[in-house]
C-alpha cells in the first residue's frame, strides 16, 4: 500500500534471441522425391485379319471354278509404350537456428485506491519488441491488463473480484492451455473470477465464486482452438483451530468450442483440503479429490485426480518463497485424446539492499496425451527458468535486466528445443 495512487511507467530495452524460431535441436533435412508422372496412356498391340485377293481362275464359257470360302490374312499392328516424366519435389535442408537482436520499448500505467473497505487496483501493460535479423515479420505486439477489486460490505459479508487479460504474441509457459510454440499466431487471453464469502458462525463459513475463462487466436487456421469455460464453485470452510481451516469444495464447469462443438464438455469436481498457516511466515492451500469430464455429443466421459496446492514461505526478511503445483486435465484437440498436465512454479524473491532486488523463477509442465482412437500416445516435458535483476538510480530511474531459458523434450517424435534470451534497459517512472 506504500506505492503512490498512480504510476507511469515507460522503460526501453535491447536483447538477444538466439532461437526466435524455436528451431528442434535434432531437426532432420528432408531429401528430395523423384517421382514418374505417366504423360500418355499408350496403346497395345492390335491384330487385323486382311481379306486375301482371289486369285482362282476366270470364268471360261459356261464352266465356273468351283466355289471357295474367302481366305484372311493376319496383320499385327504395333501400339505405343506409355510414356512418362520424372518430376523433382525438392527437399528442405536442415532448419538452422535463427538469431536475432531485439529492441523493446514497454509502457505500463498502475493506479490503487484504497479505502477502510475498498481495495481497488488496476495495472496495464503494453509493448512492443522488434527483431533486427528475423525474416519477414520483424515486430510483435504484447498487451496484458490485471484488475483487482475487494469490498467488505460487513465484518462477516467480503466480495473479491478479478481479471487477468493478456494479449500474446510469444508463448507464455505460465498460462494455462496456452501454446507453448512460436507459429500459433498471436492470441487472447482472458482470466475472471468473483469470489463472495459470508461467516455464518465463528467457525464455519462458506466462499461461492464464479470464473470465466478464454483463449481466442487471431489466426484463422488456429482459430479451432479458441474455447472459453464458465465454472461455479462452493466452498464450505470450518476453522479447525487458529491455524488450520478444513475445505470442502465442489465445482460445476462448461467448457465450449465455437469451431470445434465436437469437444464441448462438461466437468465436474469434488475436492478437499485445507488453508495452514504453518508460522508466520508460511502458509499453504491444498486442495485435492476427482474431475469428471463428459463429452457434451459423444456422452463419453473420463475421470481423472486433481491437485492444487500453493505454499508461500519468507525465507528471511528481505527472501519470499512461492511454489505452486496443479494436475489434471487440460484442452484436449479431439473428443478421443485424453490429455493430462501437472504444472509447477517456484519463485524466489530477495532484496539485496534498499536499491537492488532479484528474482528467481522456474516452472516445470509436464503433458501427456492419449488418443484412445487411433492408438497413440505423446508425452511433453518444458523446463522454464528466468533471471531478473533491478536496480533502483533515483527516485525516476531504474535499471533491469532479465535472462530467461526455455526447453521442451518431447515423445516419440524428437522436436525438443531450447532458447535463451537475454534483455538489458532502463525504465523511467512519474
Amino acid at each position: 500500500m506504500a506505492q503512490p495512487r498512480f504510476l507511469t511507467r515507460v522503460s526501453a530495452s535491447i536483447g538477444f534471441d538466439d532461437n526466435v524460431f524455436q528451431t528442434p535441436t535434432n531437426a532432420q533435412a528432408t531429401p528430395e522425391v523423384v517421382i514418374q508422372q505417366q504423360v500418355t496412356a499408350g496403346t497395345p498391340d492390335q491384330v487385323v485379319f486382311v481379306p486375301v485377293r482371289d486369285t482362282r481362275p476366270q470364268r471360261i464359257g459356261v464352266i465356273s471354278p468351283p466355289p471357295q470360302q474367302q481366305q484372311f490374312r493376319r496383320v499385327v499392328i504395333p501400339g505405343e509404350a506409355p510414356q512418362f516424366e520424372e518430376i523433382v519435389i525438392p527437399g528442405t535442408p536442415k532448419p538452422k537456428r535463427q538469431a536475432s537482436a531485439v529492441s523493446r520499448e514497454t509502457f505500463s500505467f498502475d493506479m490503487q485506491i484504497t479505502t477502510r473497505r475498498t481495495l481497488f487496483t488496476v495495472d496495464f501493460n503494453a509493448g512492443a519488441d522488434y527483431f533486427w535479423n528475423r525474416p519477414n515479420k520483424k515486430a510483435e505486439y504484447n498487451g496484458s491488463l490485471a484488475i483487482r477489486y475487494l469490498h467488505r460490505f460487513t465484518p462477516r459479508l467480503q466480495m473479491t473480484a478479478s481479471v487477468d487479460a493478456s494479449y500474446l504474441s510469444q508463448p507464455d509457459p505460465t498460462l494455462i492451455n496456452t501454446p507453448i510454440r512460436v507459429g500459433n499466431g498471436n492470441l487472447l487471453t482472458v482470466n475472471a473470477k468473483s469470489d463472495l464469502s459470508y461467516r455464518w458462525a465463528p467457525r464455519f463459513s462458506t466462499v461461492s465464486s464464479v470464473s470465466f475463462n478464454s483463449i481466442m487466436f487471431d489466426d484463422k487456421l488456429r482459430q479451432f482452438g479458441d474455447f472459453r469455460s464458465f465454472t461455479l464453485g462452493t466452498e464450505l470452510r470450518y476453522l479447525w483451530s487458529p491455524r488450520l481451516t478444513a475445505v470442502l469444495e465442489g465445482r460445476y464447469q462448461q467448457i465450449s468450442y465455437p469451431n470445434a462443438p465436437a469437444i464441448n464438455a462438461t466437468s465436474y469436481f469434488a475436492l478437499i483440503g485445507f488453508d495452514l498457516s504453518l508460522t508466520r511466515r508460511a502458509g499453504a492451500t491444498v486442495r485435492i479429490g476427482e474431475a469428471i469430464r463428459r463429452f457434451d455429443e459423444s456422452g463419453d466421459a473420463a475421470s481423472a485426480p486433481y491437485l492444487e496446492a500453493t505454499l508461500n514461505y519468507q525465507l528471511g526478511r528481505a527472501s519470499v518463497l512461492s511454489w505452486s503445483n496443479r494436475f489434471g486435465f487440460e484442452e484436449p484437440p479431439t473428443p478421443t485424446t485424453e490429455v493430462l498436465g501437472f504444472r509447477s512454479g517456484v519463485t524466489v524473491t530477495h532484496f539485496f539492499g534498499p536499491r537492488l532486488r532479484g528474482s528467481l523463477a522456474l516452472n516445470t509442465i509436464y503433458r501427456s496425451a492419449k488418443d484412445s482412437a487411433a492408438e497413440t500416445e505423446f508425452k511433453e516435458l518444458t523446463l522454464d527458468s528466468g533471471l531478473s535483476l533491478l536496480y533502483t538510480l533515483s527516485r525516476y530511474w531504474t535499471f533491469n535486466m532479465n535472462y530467461s531459458h526455455l526447453t521442451v523434450f518431447t515423445d516419440p517424435v524428437d522436436t525438443g528445443f531450447f532458447r535463451n534470451r537475454l534483455f538489458t534497459g532502463f525504465d523511467y517512472s512519474f
